[in-house]
């Protein structure tokens, strides 16, 4: 409990000082942005067709410093991976199974929150009959330009996206 107990304050933290920054970093002509649902930039990742994601806000499409989407893994499927420049935030909206973070694997569903730093592997097995939904938060930016490269990269080596 004092594990999850530090994680959550840690979190909360997080978020408090990416706030923070923004708004030192923002331009004060930006009165702020809103994502409507249906906006945002999806990514057509055919390598991994089981994990869609949309990109929200970053800092080349309305500013902040970091960035910021939603993702969705389907039903009875998995994603595994690691990101050795960026922290990570993820909020899980909809959905049951399981989250591995580092070496140990935890139940998660609806309201389950992660913080993965740079470089630990973790990963999401969905065990339920819909698909998960969770929001992550990237830190510092460039993790949605990684998305944006996998995107192109996925068009090359499967074809057109969608998108076109």
């Amino acid at each position: 409990m004092k594990t999850l107990q530090s994680i959550v304050v840690f979190v909360v933290g997080f978020l408090v000082a990416a706030i923070l920054v923004a708004a030192q970093n923002a331009d004060s002509d930006t009165a702020g942005i809103v994502v409507q649902p249906e906006e945002g930039e999806v990514l057509d990742l055919c390598r991994t067709p089981e994990l869609s994601v949309n990109i929200k806000v970053s800092p080349g499409s309305n500013g902040p410093p970091y960035a910021m989407g939603t993702a969705e893994l389907a039903a009875q499927s998995e994603n595994f991976g690691t990101h050795e420049a960026f922290d990570e935030v993820i909020f899980i909206h909809h959905g049951k199974g399981s989250v591995t973070v580092g070496e140990e694997v935890y139940p998660a569903s609806s309201g389950t929150t992660l913080y993965i730093p740079r470089g630990v592997y973790h990963g999401f097995v969905n065990t339920g009959e819909s698909p998960w939904v969770f929001v992550w938060i990237s830190s510092p930016p460039g993790f949605e330009e990684s998305l944006r490269q996998w995107d192109v990269e996925s068009a090359r080596e499967c074809g057109p996206s969608s998108k076109e």
